[in-house]
């Protein structure tokens, strides 16, 4: 489930060879002879066959592969007897910062140092290619990942406190979920639909127009964040919120993929994802966001990870954790005749008033809402996540559920991060 952010263009070619093995007369006896290499198309089979049910539900990872190959991410295979064993990606979601992800050990294989010599191989791929810093997310009970992370140089420099709210059965009303009226250009984009201004918007399509919220509407119940306009953050704007934003979090992210918190990378932010600022009736800055573009899922999560008794832990060779569920029934336009899977966004580096977040939660909601009914799509849920140690993630629940949203503790994860360079 974890997404990468683009990388810079960089050729994976099947010549190219990561460090040799280690020397044969320090292995210990019993293990095999591995080798870790640059991955190829023609791997696919073997990572698909053992990670196919790394997972209740499955595994991302052989989905991802091919993608991974295309977008610039160094990907390794760990190969015993010419068979993959192993599979590691490493992407560049910003200059001078790696991202590791996606490591997976075939089952049998585990527990014999494979994951340690993809860790290495990524590290120093990393270095080649410039990296001032690798990051990596690791579960908070994921003991094995955090000892191989800390035996490797990584530290942990936060926490990330994650929680989701469900779209079927979420108390939304009608004027939440946005009507093609209601619709600028730029909400057209993210909702795949055709807006009033005559464009049709597709997924690849980005408009930096301003995204109105019911704009003129006075708050009917008290709560103050029905009559906030919410709109889309354009590059320009992105240095104004940088000074707002720097006093409550670190980095930036809006899934399982985090990036420090730069100018430079929130002005990227503004054009490649949705940055959302929301501002009262005077036009002051009340909070910022970052959503992701929306996406299709297999599963959604159903709250903490324990949750039902299905809790499945794995260590650094297995991955992390996520739980299937059933969608609620009839809610936001869903049909039994609906495209297989479930729509789904990321919601993340929350910043500012408790009624400006909320507000921002809100609108995305109605986005993801507008797209679902569009694309004929089970409404899936809007993935939350925030620094832990940020103000914004004190409250957030309670001052979610308040105001009258089904949000959820999903689980905590930690922030590990390794200093390439002195």
């Amino acid at each position: 489930m974890a997404r990468s952010g683009d990388s810079p263009a960089h050729e994976t070619t099947p010549s190219t060879v990561s460090h040799s093995p280690r020397d044969a007369s320090s292995k210990p006896a019993g293990r095999p002879d591995v080798l870790v290499r640059r991955a190829r198309l023609e791997d696919e089979p073997h990572i698909r066959a053992f990670t196919q049910n790394t997972f209740e539900w499955g595994d991302y990872v052989a989905d991802a592969f091919s993608e991974w190959l295309q977008s610039g991410s160094d990907v390794y295979v760990a190969e015993v007897d010419g068979i993959p064993v192993g599979v590691t990606c490493v992407a560049y979601p910003a200059e001078g910062e790696a991202w590791f992800q996606g490591i997976r050990v075939k089952a049998d294989l585990r527990r014999m140092g494979i994951a340690s010599m993809l860790t290495e191989t990524s590290i120093a791929g990393a270095r080649e290619r410039g990296a001032r810093v690798s990051r990596a997310n690791i579960d908070s009970d994921n003991y094995r990942s955090q000892g191989l992370a800390k035996t490797m140089g990584f530290r942990q420099v936060s926490r990330i406190s994650e929680f989701t709210v469900p779209l079927a059965g979420c108390l939304l009303s009608e004027a939440d979920v946005l009507s093609k009226d209601q619709l600028t250009s730029a909400d057209a984009s993210l909702a795949g639909v055709e807006s009033d201004a005559g464009i049709e918007s597709g997924a690849g399509i980005e408009s930096r127009a301003g995204i109105k919220s019911r704009d003129g509407l006075a708050p009917t119940d008290g709560n103050m964040h029905l009559a906030i306009q919410v709109t889309r953050a354009t590059p320009e704007e992105a240095g104004q919120l940088f000074d707002a934003a720097s006093k409550q979090i670190r980095y930036l992210g809006c899934e399982y993929v985090w990036i420090s918190l730069t100018r430079q990378n929130l002005a990227r932010a503004a054009t490649e994802e949705w940055l959302l600022v929301a501002r009262d009736g005077r036009g002051k800055t009340l909070a910022g966001g970052l959503m992701s573009n929306p996406y299709v899922e297999d599963h959604i999560h159903t709250g903490p990870e324990d949750e039902d008794g299905r809790d499945a832990h794995t260590d650094a060779e297995g991955g992390d954790l996520h739980v299937q569920a059933d969608a609620a029934e009839g809610h936001l336009h869903a049909h039994a005749d609906a495209e297989k899977g479930y729509l789904c966004a990321g919601l993340g580096s929350l910043f500012g008033t408790r009624e400006g977040v909320v507000a921002i939660i809100r609108h995305a909601l109605g986005l993801l809402g507008t797209q679902a009914a569009k694309r004929n799509i089970t409404p899936g849920e809007l993935f939350v996540s925030v620094e832990s140690e940020s103000p914004v993630a004190e409250e957030l629940l309670s001052n979610s559920r308040q105001a009258g949203l089904d949000m959820r503790e999903h689980g905590e994860t930690g922030l590990w991060e390794l200093r390439l360079t002195g």
